[in-house]
């Protein structure tokens, strides 16, 4: 009977070394091409959501936590007639660890957009993620091999691999739960990677100024996590609203903070809302939209 044989370790290292040998020196070329679609993409969107001029319109940019606390375009134009009978269109771009990085590039396309209100997740508008942060080996070992894997396996080009990623960005749902203590740490090390802005660069002061010049209301959504995670950022948000008030002496800026922390059952992880702390957000979201748009909305900062 002949046994089986494993490889010296020396292979296995040899491999190991020329896998990111390939990997990484590729995700310099390849990693701009994949951003630049997601980015032509969400152009695209914002195109055709520009042409739509008969209602009125609310555009919401933000990451992975926006995404799970609300439901897609069309669903949630629906929820929003069904719960206080307003009839809008809705657009929602997310992009998991968005920063000002990936907001950026669209400002412009914002403004364009024809919306009455835009609604920006803290971090897609006041926080950047430092380089290092976001590094070329994390490419290279997540983004990058999801799109080495569409392209070589599947035969899909650099766009529509681009587009099929894109569109899970904007449509998935989390279905498995993760409360681990490991899971915890990790929402918190993320957390820690991003950078609230200490001066406001030039190319969001001319956004936020000339938002205010077409009376389109930029609104900050504070939407809490866990117990848990919301403790860890605790010091970050009270610099923030610290931030935020300053700011808005000067620009048309409110913030609506959602009032409920759902418990940690309800949510897939220590950050994402499951579908019961969705539905009541939405209702939330809903009623704050129609008080805006009703020009009844409480307070700025409200």
């Amino acid at each position: 009977m002949s046994k089986t044989q494993t490889a010296p370790i020396w292979v296995w290292v040899l491999s190991l070394s020329a896998f990111a040998a390939i990997m990484i020196p590729s995700a310099w070329f390849f990693v701009p091409l994949w951003e630049s679609s997601f980015e032509e993409l969400s152009r695209e969107r914002l195109e055709a959501f520009s042409q739509k001029n008969d209602k009125p319109k609310v555009l919401a940019i933000g990451s992975s936590l926006l995404r799970c606390a609300t439901v897609y375009d069309h669903e949630m134009e629906e929820k929003i007639k069904e719960e206080v009978g307003e009839d809008i269109y809705f657009l929602r771009l997310t992009r998991s660890a968005s920063s000002f990085e990936y907001t950026e590039s669209l400002l412009e396309d914002f403004l364009q957009s024809g919306a009455q209100i835009i609604l920006f997740e803290a971090r897609s508008l006041f926080y950047e993620l430092p380089q290092s942060s976001d590094s070329i080996p994390h490419h290279a070992l997540m983004s990058h091999r999801y799109y080495l894997k569409q392209l070589i396996l599947h035969g899909l080009s650099c766009k529509d691999a681009a587009k099929k990623r894109y569109d899970g960005e904007q449509t998935r749902d989390r279905q498995a739960k993760n409360h681990s203590q490991q899971r915890l740490q990790e929402h918190c090390f993320i957390a820690d990677q991003f950078r609230m802005m200490e001066t406001i660069p030039e190319n969001l002061q001319y956004f936020l100024k000339e938002a205010q010049s077409k009376n389109i209301r930029i609104v900050i959504l504070d939407i809490p996590r866990s117990k848990e995670l919301n403790e860890h950022l605790y010091t970050e948000n009270q610099k923030f609203r610290s931030m935020l008030t300053e700011l808005q002496k000067e620009y048309a800026l409110d913030l609506w903070s959602y009032p409920e922390t759902p418990n940690l059952d309800e949510l897939f992880d220590w950050a994402h809302y499951g579908p019961e702390p969705r539905k009541r957000f939405c209702t939330w979201l809903s009623q704050q939209i129609s008080k805006d748009l009703e020009g009844t909305h409480e307070p700025r900062f409200s």
